[in-house]
């Protein structure tokens, strides 16, 4: 066997060449078959922190569907023609996940929300999220919070 390596013309041997194409197209596979789905995660964040941190129901209204969408519109009506929108100042809320669980087109959330600037004024609420897949985008179909 003679194993003939000349360069090419753009300075690599044929082998090397085949070699890093190789390597290159199995890290890429490799990288998107084992990546996570995040986009009922990221939707939880951006849901929690319009809704909660923020306080705007109306931007919230646009990540909703279903009865996550009637109480959202609901709680609009209540208001009476105010139409909040972000807060000009940070609130002293804040909110982490205790439990989460998803298949490929459901995901439930239970989140623990925390309010008061200090601890021994601080108390917590929980928040369960229900997400939904349909058309390809995910949307939060109902929530419920309670003591």
């Amino acid at each position: 066997m003679n194993f003939n390596f000349t360069p090419r013309t753009f300075g690599w041997p044929a082998w090397m060449a085949m070699m890093g194409r190789l390597i290159g197209w199995v890290s890429l596979n490799l990288l998107f078959s084992c990546s996570t789905n995040d986009e009922p995660r990221t939707l939880l964040d951006q849901f929690v922190g319009t809704y909660v941190l923020q306080g705007d129901v109306r931007s919230a209204l646009s990540l909703c569907k279903g009865l996550a969408e009637e109480k959202l519109k609901g709680e609009l009506e209540r208001l009476g023609g105010i139409t909040p929108g972000p807060q000009s100042r940070p609130r002293n809320v804040s909110y982490s996940i205790l439990r989460e669980g998803s298949t490929a087109t459901e995901a439930d959330f239970l989140v623990q929300i925390s309010i008061g600037a200090k601890e021994e004024l601080r108390f917590n609420r929980a928040m369960s999220v229900n997400l939904s897949k349909s058309s390809g985008r995910w949307k939060v179909v109902n929530f419920d919070i309670s003591d």
